[in-house]
C-alpha cells in the first residue's frame, strides 16, 4: 500500500507531469517533498486487497503546496452502512426472516464470507461494511419474490438496498417428465411449466392447491393436494408418470361409422375400442384419419388391430406396441382401402347350413354357418382376387351363387333312426345301426342322444336295422321306400336282452393298461347259449363288456398280446361274474395286472475317427442260423446309418443308439456294424456281436479302428511272388540239357528253331552261380525286414 500524488488533474497544460509515491511507514505516516504546485493525492491498494473490501475515504486528497509545510492530510478506512426494507404480503411471512449480504470481486464472484441478519419489522441493517461491490439477497425456499437478490455499490457511509417485494409462496415438485400443472384454491387458478427433475415454483397465496398433472402422460395419482403455510417449507410434490402417449392413426378414403381398434396389452385382455370418430384429412392428403391413444407404461406391449364391414387395412397382420419412456404421438398408421362384400341368401331359407369361401388358388378359406333366414356375407375383401362360394347341409344340393349372391337350395331325402330302451324310454348309447338300399351302404354308431340321421338318399327301399348286443329290437329292422324330397323318421325300440360289466384294468401302480383284451369265458357249468364275450381296454384303462346273458357264470381273463409292451401280462388275481335275475350291469370293477420281465433292453455306443462315422451303418437283426433264414431277405429289425453332428476331432465321445425294445423269448439276436470304407486302401473288420433276449439290460461298445494300407506293404507283397519266379529260372538252368532235348522231341520245326538258338551268341539268360546268389539275397533281406516290422507291431 502507498500514496500516490499526481499533479496531472490539476494542471493539465503543464508540460511536466509531477507525481510521486510515498510509502507508508508501519504507523500509516507519511511525509514526502514536493515542489510548489496543486497535487491530488490518494491511497493504492493492490488488487488482492480490493477484493478483500480494503477501501479509504476519501478517495482523494487536493493539496496545494507553495511555501511551507502541509499537514493536516488524513485517509482513514471506510466502513459502510447497508440497509434496506422487506414489503410482505403477509407479516407473518417475514417475521423470521434472515437476509445475506455477500461481497462481490470485480468479476462478480463472491469474496470473504457471508453477512446474515435478521429483517425485525420489514427492515434489515448491515453495520460496517467494507466498500465495494456487495450482493444482497434472501432466501427462496419458501417465499417468492419479484426479485431475491440486489447488487448494490458501497462507496459512501450509508448505502440504501432496493426492497425485497413478495409474491407468492414456493411450491417444490419433483416430477419425472416435463408437464403442465394445473392448481387450484378457491378463485385462484392458474397452469405451472414443471420441468422434469427438481423445480420451484410460486403461487400467489398460502392456501390448500389441488394440483392436476396435464400433457401426454397418465400419473398415479390423478391429483395432488399441497397445503401453504406462510411461516413454514412446504414439501417437495413428486409426480411420477406410470404410462406415456402411444398415438394410432388410421387414413381412410371414405368414411365408416363401423371402424373398431381390437386393443391387447400386458394388462388387459383384449378389448374393442370404437366406433372412432372420423376427422378430415388435409387437403393434400384427402380422405379421414381415425385417431385413437393407448397409453403404455415403459417395456409394456400392446397388439393393436382394426376391422371394418367395408374396409381393409394395411398392414393386415395385428401390430405390437412397445410403450417407451416418452410419448409417441404417430407410433401406429394404418392404411385402410375399400373392400369387396359378398353377400347373399338361400332360397328358400335353409337354417344351419355351411358356407365356405375359397379363394381360387385355395389360400384361404372362410366358413360361416346361415341362421334362420338363411343369409350371408363375407368382407371385406381384397377386390383384386377372386372368390368362390359354396353352401353345404346334409340332404341338400345347392347352385351357385347368382349375380345377386342367391343361392338356390334343393332337399334330398333323409331317414332318422331314434333307438330307445322299451323299459325306461332312455335313449340307447353305442348301438349300430345299418342302411342299406340299392348301392347305398352305411353304418353308424348312436351317440348320448340315441339317435342317427342317414341324408341325402336317393328314392328307393331302405334296409335298416338296429344292432347292440344287450337288446333285442321290436321291430328287428324296417323296410322303408323313401321319397324324393321327405324326412322319415323311424322310432325303435330295445328289449334288454344282456348286460354289461364295467371296470378298469391297472397295473399294481394303479396306472391304465391300455390296449390290452379282456375274455369273458363261460363256465362249462353252465349251458351252451353263453358265449364267450370281448373288450379291449382304452388309453386308461377301462373295459366294458357287453352281451352277459342272466344265468351265465363267466371268467375274466387275459388274451395273450401280440405287441411287445403287452406280452407277458396277466390278472394278479382271477375274477368271475354272474348276471342275477333280474339283469342289471356289474359296475365298478377293478383289475390288477402284472407282467414280468418280458422285454429287453440294449445300447450301443460306437467309437470311430470322426471323419468315418458318415461311412457306418448300425443295424440289428435276428439270427438267421436258428431258422430257415430270412425269407428273400426280410428288412432289419433296425437300422441307422451313423450322424456325427455336433462333433469334432477334440470333442468325440463316441455315438450312442438305443435299440428297440426286444421281447424276452431267449432267441439269439445279431448287432452289426457295416462300413463302406473301401478295403482297397484300408484293412478293417466288420464288427459282429450276438446276445440272447433273455430280458436282461445289455450294453455293447464297439470301436471301428481301420488301418491304412501302406505302398511298402504292396511292395512287400509283389517280392514273394517273385521268389517262386526264381525258383523256376533256377530249375531251368540246372535241367537245360534234359529240357533242350525233349524240345528237339516236339519236332522238325521245334528243332530248327532249337538248332538256330544253339548257334547263335550266348546270351546272358543263363545266369552264373554269383548272380543266383545275389537275387536270393535281395528277395531273403526283403522277407526279414516283414520279419522284424511284424514283431514290432
Amino acid at each position: 500500500m502507498g500514496i500516490s500524488i499526481d499533479s496531472s488533474c490539476w494542471r493539465p497544460n503543464a508540460a511536466l507531469v509531477q507525481s510521486t509515491c510515498a510509502a507508508c511507514s508501519e504507523l500509516c505516516k507519511w511525509c514526502t517533498f514536493l515542489p510548489s504546485g496543486v497535487y491530488l493525492a490518494n491511497v493504492e491498494v493492490s488488487e488482492s486487497e480490493h477484493r478483500d473490501g480494503l477501501q479509504y475515504f476519501p478517495l482523494s486528497h487536493k493539496i496545494s503546496v507553495a511555501h511551507a509545510p502541509v499537514s493536516g492530510i488524513v485517509f482513514s478506512q471506510l466502513k459502510a452502512t447497508v440497509q434496506g426494507q422487506v414489503v410482505c404480503a403477509e407479516p407473518v411471512a417475514c417475521a423470521s426472516l434472515r437476509v445475506t449480504l455477500r461481497p462481490l470481486a470485480p468479476d462478480g464472484s463472491y469474496v470473504g464470507r457471508p453477512i446474515v441478519t435478521n429483517c425485525i419489522d420489514g427492515k434489515y441493517k448491515f453495520n460496517e461494511v467494507l466498500p465495494g461491490s456487495v450482493e444482497v439477497s434472501v432466501p427462496t425456499e419458501r417465499l417468492c419474490w419479484a426479485e431475491a437478490r440486489h447488487n448494490v455499490a458501497v462507496t459512501a457511509a450509508i448505502a440504501n438496498v432496493p426492497p425485497f417485494q413478495h409474491i407468492g409462496y414456493a411450491l417444490r415438485f419433483l416430477s419425472s417428465h416435463a408437464v403442465q400443472v394445473e392448481f387450484e384454491s378457491g378463485n385462484e387458478r392458474g397452469t405451472l411449466a414443471v420441468q422434469a427433475g427438481a423445480s420451484q415454483h410460486c403461487v400467489p397465496r398460502a392456501s390448500r392447491y389441488t394440483l392436476t398433472p396435464r400433457g401426454c402422460h397418465r400419473f398415479s395419482p390423478e391429483t395432488y393436494t399441497a397445503k401453504v403455510i406462510p411461516d413454514k417449507e412446504t414439501p417437495a410434490i413428486q409426480i411420477n408418470a406410470l404410462s406415456h402417449a402411444v398415438g394410432v392413426k388410421v387414413f381412410s378414403p371414405e368414411q365408416v361409422d363401423d371402424l373398431i381398434l381390437r386393443v391387447e396389452s400386458d394388462r388387459q385382455a383384449g378389448s374393442d375400442v370404437g366406433p372412432l370418430q372420423p376427422v378430415p384429412a388435409t387437403a393434400s392428403a384427402g380422405g379421414y384419419v381415425y385417431e385413437h391413444t393407448l397409453y403404455l407404461a415403459q417395456g409394456e406391449v400392446a397388439v393393436v388391430s382394426a376391422r371394418s364391414a367395408r374396409l381393409l387395412f394395411s398392414p393386415r397382420e395385428p401390430q405390437q406396441l412397445i410403450g417407451g419412456a416418452e410419448c409417441r404421438p404417430d407410433a401406429l398408421q394404418l392404411n385402410a382401402v375399400r373392400g369387396l362384400t359378398l353377400a347373399g341368401r338361400l332360397i328358400p331359407p335353409v337354417p344351419d347350413t355351411d358356407i365356405t369361401l375359397t379363394i381360387d388358388d385355395g389360400s384361404v378359406e372362410l366358413s360361416q354357418r346361415t341362421g334362420e333366414d338363411g343369409t350371408y356375407r363375407f368382407g371385406p375383401l381384397d377386390a383384386g382376387r377372386q372368390y368362390t362360394v359354396r353352401a353345404h347341409k346334409d340332404s341338400y344340393v345347392f347352385s351357385a351363387p347368382d349375380d345377386r349372391g342367391d343361392i338356390f337350395a334343393h332337399k334330398l331325402a333323409e331317414i332318422t333312426v331314434l333307438l330307445l330302451d322299451r323299459a325306461d324310454g332312455k335313449p340307447l348309447q353305442g348301438a349300430l345301426v345299418s342302411v342299406s338300399g340299392g348301392s347305398y351302404r352305411r353304418n353308424l354308431q348312436t351317440g348320448e342322444e340315441g339317435q342317427l340321421t342317414f341324408p341325402s338318399l336317393a328314392p328307393a327301399e331302405y334296409y335298416v336295422k338296429p344292432l347292440m348286443k344287450e337288446y333285442r329290437f321290436e321291430p328287428p329292422h324296417k323296410i322303408v321306400a323313401v321319397e324324393e324330397g321327405h324326412t322319415h323318421s323311424l322310432t325303435l325300440r330295445g328289449v334288454r336282452i344282456a348286460w354289461s360289466a364295467l371296470g378298469t384294468l391297472v397295473s399294481v401302480g394303479g396306472v391304465g393298461w391300455s390296449g390290452a383284451t379282456l375274455v369273458a369265458t363261460p363256465q362249462p357249468a353252465h349251458g351252451a347259449h353263453c358265449a364267450h364275450e370281448e373288450a379291449t381296454t382304452d388309453a386308461a384303462g377301462a373295459f366294458r363288456i357287453r352281451g352277459l346273458l342272466p344265468k351265465c357264470k363267466y371268467t375274466v381273463v387275459l388274451k395273450e398280446a401280440t405287441t411287445p409292451e403287452l406280452q407277458g401280462l396277466k390278472l394278479a388275481k382271477m375274477h368271475t361274474l354272474q348276471i342275477e335275475e333280474p339283469g342289471n350291469d356289474i359296475e365298478d370293477i377293478r383289475l390288477v395286472a402284472v407282467q414280468s420281465q418280458q422285454l429287453t433292453d440294449a445300447s450301443v455306443l460306437v467309437r470311430a475317427h470322426i471323419d468315418h462315422y458318415k461311412t457306418l451303418r448300425l443295424r440289428l437283426d435276428l439270427d438267421t442260423t436258428e431258422s430257415a433264414g430270412r425269407a428273400g431277405g426280410a428288412a432289419p429289425l433296425f437300422s441307422v446309418r451313423l450322424d456325427s453332428t455336433g462333433y469334432s476331432a477334440t470333442l468325440n465321445p463316441g455315438l450312442m443308439y438305443v435299440l428297440p425294445r426286444l421281447p424276452a423269448d431267449n432267441r439269439t439276436y445279431v448287432v452289426q456294424l457295416e462300413s463302406t470304407l473301401s478295403k482297397t486302401t484300408h484293412t478293417y473288420t466288420e464288427p459282429v456281436l450276438y446276445f440272447t433276449s433273455d430280458g436282461h439290460y445289455k450294453h455293447f461298445t464297439i470301436d471301428f479302428e481301420p488301418k491304412v494300407k501302406s505302398l511298402e506293404q504292396e511292395l512287400r507283397q509283389t517280392s514273394l511272388l517273385v521268389i517262386p519266379l526264381v525258383g523256376l529260372l533256377v530249375l531251368a538252368v540246372v535241367h537245360r540239357d534234359k529240357l533242350l532235348g525233349h524240345l528237339l522231341a516236339l519236332g522238325s520245326n521245334v528243332a530248327a528253331r532249337a538248332q538256330q538258338k544253339t548257334t547263335r551268341p550266348s546270351r546272358p539268360e543263363i545266369l552264373d552261380k554269383n548272380s543266383i546268389e545275389q537275387i536270393l539275397n535281395s528277395v531273403n533281406a526283403a522277407g526279414k525286414r516283414t520279419g522284424k516290422q511284424k514283431k514290432v507291431q
